[in-house]
């Protein structure tokens, strides 16, 4: 069966890739290539999503992996990473800070001042958790729509 192609008409043999007569791509390889783009988005929803459940880990393996091979997927896991990287030494010090604040308030009120630290400190912790998911989900859904997202107010130590 021929393929003709879809630029200047010629018929061409089923097999190719390209026209005999004016090199136009034919419908496998522009398909092959569409194909490719959507595997590509696919890959950056996936780093994405799964950062959410292994946070680090996945990001820095995806970024690695595809550091010169896919530059969205390279991007969005990079963007990823620096996010989470961010967010951990935040939520480390923020704990860290208000840990000390808890025991202070337990030595000068005998007691009531570390409830209401630790209770603090799990508001905080729930905060900063629903604030990490929904930038995560918007970042998925910018992604999936083949755009770059860059999350706010994170340190890009990985460049």
């Amino acid at each position: 069966m021929a393929k003709f192609c879809t630029q200047c008409g010629f018929q061409n043999e089923n097999d190719i890739n390209f026209c005999g007569q004016c090199g136009q791509q034919s419908g496998a390889a522009v398909l092959s290539k569409a194909s490719s783009e959507s595997s590509d988005s696919s890959l950056s929803v996936i780093s994405v999503v799964v950062s959410i459940f292994i946070p680090i880990i996945f990001p820095l393996i995806m970024w690695l992996t595809q550091r010169n091979q896919n530059k969205h997927v390279e991007e969005t896991a990079k963007e990823v990473l620096n996010f989470q990287l961010t967010y951990i030494v935040c939520l480390v010090i923020l704990m860290i800070a208000l840990g000390i604040l808890s025991f202070m308030g337990a030595l000068l009120s005998h007691g009531i001042g570390a409830f209401f630290g630790v209770m603090l400190m799990g508001f905080v912790n729930f905060s900063m958790g629903v604030g990490y998911l929904v930038l995560m989900i918007i970042a998925a859904v910018k992604v999936s729509k083949k755009e770059s997202y860059k999350f706010p107010l994170t340190v890009r130590l990985i460049r």
